[in-house]
Protein backbone atom coordinates (compact mmCIF):
# COMPACT_ATOMS: atom_id res chain seq x y z
CA UNK A 1 0.00 0.00 0.00
CA UNK A 2 2.88 2.41 0.82
CA UNK A 3 4.45 1.74 -2.56
CA UNK A 4 1.17 2.56 -4.31
CA UNK A 5 0.84 5.86 -2.40
CA UNK A 6 4.42 6.78 -3.23
CA UNK A 7 3.86 6.00 -6.90
CA UNK A 8 0.67 8.12 -6.96
CA UNK A 9 2.51 11.00 -5.25
CA UNK A 10 5.41 10.86 -7.70
CA UNK A 11 3.02 10.77 -10.68
CA UNK A 12 1.13 13.76 -9.26
CA UNK A 13 4.35 15.71 -8.83
CA UNK A 14 5.38 14.87 -12.39
CA UNK A 15 1.93 15.76 -13.79
CA UNK A 16 1.95 19.15 -12.04
CA UNK A 17 5.41 20.00 -13.31
CA UNK A 18 6.86 20.34 -9.81
CA UNK A 19 10.52 19.57 -9.46
CA UNK A 20 11.13 17.83 -6.17
CA UNK A 21 14.53 17.39 -4.54
CA UNK A 22 16.34 19.55 -7.06
CA UNK A 23 17.55 23.10 -7.55
CA UNK A 24 18.46 25.24 -10.51
CA UNK A 25 22.06 26.19 -11.10
CA UNK A 26 22.45 29.55 -12.77
CA UNK A 27 25.34 30.94 -14.75
CA UNK A 28 24.47 34.52 -13.66
CA UNK A 29 25.57 35.10 -10.07
CA UNK A 30 27.24 37.56 -7.70
CA UNK A 31 30.01 36.92 -5.20
CA UNK A 32 30.48 39.53 -2.49
CA UNK A 33 33.07 39.11 0.25
CA UNK A 34 34.84 41.08 2.95
CA UNK A 35 38.58 40.54 3.27
CA UNK A 36 41.76 41.81 4.91
CA UNK A 37 45.26 41.34 3.54
CA UNK A 38 47.49 40.02 6.33
CA UNK A 39 50.65 39.74 4.24
CA UNK A 40 51.40 40.15 0.53
CA UNK A 41 47.95 39.26 -0.82
CA UNK A 42 44.48 37.84 -0.42
CA UNK A 43 42.33 36.17 -3.02
CA UNK A 44 39.08 34.48 -3.81
CA UNK A 45 38.80 31.37 -5.97
CA UNK A 46 35.62 30.72 -7.93
CA UNK A 47 34.34 28.84 -10.95
CA UNK A 48 36.07 25.78 -9.54
CA UNK A 49 34.83 22.94 -11.66
CA UNK A 50 36.63 19.62 -11.45
CA UNK A 51 34.72 18.16 -14.40
CA UNK A 52 36.46 20.56 -16.79
CA UNK A 53 40.04 19.59 -15.94
CA UNK A 54 40.21 21.69 -12.80
CA UNK A 55 39.26 25.09 -14.23
CA UNK A 56 39.36 27.83 -11.63
CA UNK A 57 39.51 31.61 -11.46
CA UNK A 58 41.45 33.29 -8.67
CA UNK A 59 41.06 37.04 -8.18
CA UNK A 60 44.00 38.25 -6.09
CA UNK A 61 44.45 41.56 -4.25
CA UNK A 62 48.15 42.16 -3.67
CA UNK A 63 50.25 44.71 -1.74
CA UNK A 64 53.66 43.16 -2.53
CA UNK A 65 56.26 41.92 -0.09
CA UNK A 66 56.92 45.39 1.33
CA UNK A 67 53.33 46.73 1.23
CA UNK A 68 54.11 49.32 -1.44
CA UNK A 69 51.81 47.96 -4.15
CA UNK A 70 48.04 48.06 -4.57
CA UNK A 71 47.19 45.54 -7.27
CA UNK A 72 44.19 43.58 -8.50
CA UNK A 73 45.55 40.48 -10.26
CA UNK A 74 42.97 38.13 -11.84
CA UNK A 75 44.23 34.64 -12.75
CA UNK A 76 42.75 31.83 -14.86
CA UNK A 77 44.08 28.46 -13.73
CA UNK A 78 42.46 26.55 -16.58
CA UNK A 79 45.54 26.82 -18.71
CA UNK A 80 48.34 26.62 -16.18
CA UNK A 81 47.93 29.73 -14.05
CA UNK A 82 47.83 32.59 -16.49
CA UNK A 83 47.87 36.08 -14.98
CA UNK A 84 45.20 37.92 -16.95
CA UNK A 85 45.95 41.47 -15.81
CA UNK A 86 47.67 43.60 -13.19
CA UNK A 87 45.58 46.65 -12.32
CA UNK A 88 46.66 49.35 -9.88
CA UNK A 89 43.62 49.80 -7.59
CA UNK A 90 44.96 53.13 -6.28
CA UNK A 91 44.48 54.54 -9.79
CA UNK A 92 40.80 53.54 -9.47
CA UNK A 93 40.41 55.23 -6.05
CA UNK A 94 40.96 52.39 -3.54
CA UNK A 95 44.44 51.85 -2.09
CA UNK A 96 45.01 48.39 -0.64
CA UNK A 97 46.98 47.89 2.57
CA UNK A 98 47.47 45.39 5.40
CA UNK A 99 45.55 47.31 8.07
CA UNK A 100 42.06 47.92 6.63
CA UNK A 101 39.19 45.65 5.58
CA UNK A 102 37.85 45.73 2.01
CA UNK A 103 34.79 44.38 0.20
CA UNK A 104 34.90 43.00 -3.31
CA UNK A 105 31.94 42.16 -5.52
CA UNK A 106 32.21 40.01 -8.63
CA UNK A 107 29.13 40.13 -10.86
CA UNK A 108 28.84 37.36 -13.44
CA UNK A 109 26.29 38.04 -16.19
CA UNK A 110 25.48 37.19 -19.81
CA UNK A 111 25.02 33.48 -18.99
CA UNK A 112 28.47 33.24 -17.44
CA UNK A 113 30.18 35.09 -20.26
CA UNK A 114 30.97 38.41 -18.55
CA UNK A 115 32.63 39.34 -15.23
CA UNK A 116 32.66 42.77 -13.59
CA UNK A 117 34.82 43.21 -10.49
CA UNK A 118 34.20 45.97 -7.93
CA UNK A 119 36.05 47.03 -4.78
CA UNK A 120 35.43 49.33 -1.81
CA UNK A 121 36.69 49.94 1.71
CA UNK A 122 34.70 48.18 4.43
CA UNK A 123 35.11 50.85 7.13
CA UNK A 124 32.16 52.95 5.95
CA UNK A 125 34.22 55.91 4.70
CA UNK A 126 33.09 55.15 1.16
CA UNK A 127 30.08 52.94 0.48
CA UNK A 128 30.36 53.22 -3.30
CA UNK A 129 31.97 50.41 -5.21
CA UNK A 130 34.72 51.24 -7.71
CA UNK A 131 34.70 49.25 -10.94
CA UNK A 132 38.15 47.67 -11.25
CA UNK A 133 37.63 45.89 -14.55
CA UNK A 134 35.25 44.04 -16.83
CA UNK A 135 36.14 41.09 -19.01
CA UNK A 136 34.49 38.47 -21.18
CA UNK A 137 35.28 34.78 -20.80
CA UNK A 138 33.95 31.56 -19.32
CA UNK A 139 32.79 32.30 -15.77
CA UNK A 140 29.99 29.75 -15.66
CA UNK A 141 28.84 28.34 -12.33
CA UNK A 142 31.29 26.43 -10.14
CA UNK A 143 32.36 26.22 -6.51
CA UNK A 144 33.59 29.24 -4.55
Amino acid sequence: MKTKRLLVMLLAIRACGIQAWSYRITDNYTIETKFKINAIGAGIAFRAYEGFNGQICMWQFNVGTDGSKSLFRPHDWKVGGILLAEINTADKGVTLNTTDWFITKIVISNNGGHAATYLRRADGTDDDYVLLEERDGNFRFGLV
